[in-house]
């Protein structure tokens, strides 16, 4: 559904950088499904929060763990 890693070297060496690459059926989701962030752990945030969002756009509720 999504990832996180780190970007080794270059100009955004250090960074973060996350994505989410699930769809659903449907029209296409409109929201960021992907960037750069300083922390491992917002990164980790941001993949989660647009899982919410695409949920909520779908009309699918998370899954309970």
């Amino acid at each position: 559904i999504g990832t996180v890693h780190q970007i080794e070297g270059g100009p955004g060496g250090g960074m973060w950088l996350w994505s989410v690459t699930a769809t659903l059926p449907g029209p296409r989701f409109p929201g960021i499904t992907s960037g750069r962030e300083i922390s491992r752990k917002e990164a980790g945030r941001c993949v989660v929060e647009c899982y919410e969002r695409m949920l909520a756009f779908y009309g699918w509720h998370r899954p309970r763990t």
